[in-house]
């Protein structure tokens, strides 16, 4: 069973200031999944059969039913857009 692609750009973007020749500082901005596109999580892969209890006794062949009601679906989202800031002090 595949599940569904990847769709993910990140961006990182930064500034250095520098005070002396030795000390600068630097400002970072970085966006992860900057586009915001939904990113589903695979579908389940599992499946749980068990004895079908609305079968005739003794009916040949035996019938089973699924139990397991996430085979195939997909059930969650991975992180949407992040944003972080940070800064760095070089000397």
């Amino acid at each position: 069973m595949r599940g569904p692609g990847i769709n993910n750009f990140d961006l990182a973007v930064f500034k250095n200031f520098r005070f002396s020749e030795r000390a600068n500082l630097q400002f970072r901005t970085e966006l992860f999944n900057v586009l915001n596109h939904p990113q589903y999580l695979n579908p389940g892969t599992s499946a749980t059969f068990n004895v079908d209890p609305t079968a005739p006794a003794g009916s040949f062949p035996t019938r089973y039913v699924q139990t397991n009601t996430t085979f195939g679906v997909i059930t969650g989202t991975r992180d949407p857009r992040t944003i972080q800031f940070g800064l760095k002090l070089n000397f």
